[in-house]
């Protein structure tokens, strides 16, 4: 979005975004005279854009503050308000179904996990929703929107028609349960969010970085200022490009290289025998050499695709998550070697590679985080609005 200087209404947009932003960052309560000296902006200015958040139950007054040095009257302390608005996440696998709420600073309300019997997911979904509404004592109408993640283990969720099967299966949702909007979005994409937001909340200063998620298929987005941006195009992205691999150097992509189904084809061909992750950390742990070979050579291959996309975009940080993430410390030497061997010379020194824990529910927290972001906080307005620099870690 582009905003003239003459363009009252998206600048007052804009302020008013500033201020729920001024609020979210800050670790303590904030006057309208607080909020206008750090935004620059005037206090008639914050007075009518509070009143306007309060009138829609985004902010409240809570209480009063204690009158600077010239004396004066209390002032009357602005902050989000925990108590009226909603936003939902829902992770969907093959399996189980997690559903949280939370309030519009992120605070889970009430986080629940089901196995449904039936593999109806548009009905136990709405069934799970309803329930958590009527726990909480949530109307539909407090619900701001819902966000919903698809594992691909999903029937027709996998696949060149799987986008078009989830938006038709959040709009039926959105239906069912009478709410403003509901979007999907993946599970790499979240993840990436909630890392983002966890580093927001901690220390109150935006990153920049690649979440890699290592799972049966290998996908990366690049998150900027906590923004998500798809770097080219989610990492399968690197169909943009192939790798030599093999004594006779035949080329293959990245993502059919690096993913964890072809890991797992690869171990069950050693083995001679089916075998889950799970039991290749077991055997890894136990020194099996060729599943150790198998991982050393993993490793080596990660290095070079993320040495690939780190010349390309300039990131130097980056996260792994995912089940392979599990089996990190028997790719780690070699990894590094792929990345050595094949970044720029002025990016080595740089580099940075952290592993999170493979925690079920981060995906939902950066669900919900996405929701907040697109509905409340609007940071892409804000980025798209005042230039900034990105930083380069």
């Amino acid at each position: 979005m582009k905003v003239k200087t003459n363009d009252i209404e998206s600048i007052r947009h804009i302020n008013t975004i500033m201020v729920l932003n001024e609020l979210r960052n800050s670790d303590h309560l904030l006057s309208r005279p607080n909020i206008a000296d750090n935004l620059g902006l005037s206090k008639v200015t914050i007075s009518n854009i509070a009143r306007d958040l309060n009138d829609q139950s985004l902010t409240e007054d809570a209480g009063f503050g204690v009158p600077d040095s010239r004396g004066g009257r209390k002032p009357l302390l602005l902050a989000l308000d925990r108590n009226t608005k909603r936003v939902l996440g829902a992770r969907i696998s093959n399996s189980t179904i997690e559903v949280s709420l939370c309030d519009i600073t992120g605070r889970d309300i009430r986080n629940v996990i089901s196995s449904p019997l039936e593999q109806d997911w548009l009905l136990a979904t709405t069934s799970m929703v309803r329930d958590i509404m009527v726990y909480t004592n949530t109307s539909r109408d407090n619900i701001i929107g819902m966000v919903v993640l698809f594992d691909d283990d999903v029937e027709g969720m996998d696949g060149p028609d799987g986008d078009e099967a989830a938006n038709k299966l959040a709009r039926q949702l959105q239906e069912a349960l009478g709410i403003r909007e509901v979007r999907t979005s993946s599970f790499t994409r979240a993840r990436a969010f909630a890392e983002s937001w966890y580093k927001t909340q901690a220390s109150k200063r935006r990153t920049s970085f690649f979440y890699v998620d290592l799972g049966m298929k290998l996908d990366c987005v690049a998150v900027r200022k906590s923004l998500l941006d798809p770097l080219p195009c989610e990492f399968g992205a690197c169909h943009m490009t192939a790798l030599p691999y093999g004594e006779n150097g035949q080329c293959v992509t990245v993502d059919s290289l690096l993913s964890g189904r072809d890991l797992k084809r690869k171990a069950e061909k050693l083995l001679n025998r089916e075998v889950t992750l799970e039991q290749l950390r077991v055997l890894a742990e136990t020194g099996d050499e060729l599943v150790l070979e198998l991982l050393r050579e993993y490793g080596y291959w990660l290095g070079c695709a993320l040495a690939l996309v780190v010349n390309m975009a300039g990131l130097r940080k980056i996260i792994l998550g995912g089940p392979i993430s599990s089996l990190w410390t028997f790719f780690e030497l070699t990894m590094w070697k792929g990345i050595e061997g094949h970044v720029s010379e002025n990016l080595k020194t740089a580099i940075k590679v952290q592993v999170i824990e493979n925690r079920f529910s981060s995906g939902i927290i950066g669900a919900v985080a996405l929701g907040l972001d697109w509905w409340v906080f609007r940071t892409d307005l804000l980025y798209d609005a005042m230039p900034s620099s990105i930083p380069s870690e």
